[in-house]
């Protein structure tokens, strides 16, 4: 599995792409059946927590892209806080299991874990 991370806008989507994943492939359920699984941070949103036991099914997926929400300036609202907590926490045990893990950053790949995939 490749964890995929980078701020908002940062080119992941194009770097997914880049990768042979089109459109078709990307999926917004741990559960999908899709290869992609794009936008971690926003089902952690929507549930209030991460559960390690999503671990299994996001195991089985190609690629995990996730924002990097944890930069910048401290949000006042406690919500707002512990999102960014359980983001942060869900990224660190994803790169344990993770092969590879690439942060995109201004259209750039860099692997700090792993090596990158062939393009």
């Amino acid at each position: 599995m490749i964890l995929i991370i980078g701020a908002m806008g940062a080119g992941k989507n194009e770097y997914i792409r880049s990768l042979g994943f089109g459109e078709n492939c990307l999926g917004e359920s741990i559960d999908g059946n899709e290869p992609v699984l794009y936008g971690l941070h926003e089902i952690i949103r929507k549930n209030g927590f991460f559960d390690e036991g999503w671990l299994n099914a996001l195991g089985s997926k190609d690629i995990i892209c996730c924002d990097e929400v944890g930069c910048g300036v401290v949000p006042l609202d406690a919500g707002e806080r512990k999102w960014r907590d359980e983001v942060g926490k869900a990224c660190c045990a994803l790169a344990r299991e993770a092969n590879t893990v690439v942060r995109v950053a201004c259209g750039i790949a860099q692997a700090i874990k792993g090596t990158l995939p062939c393009e």
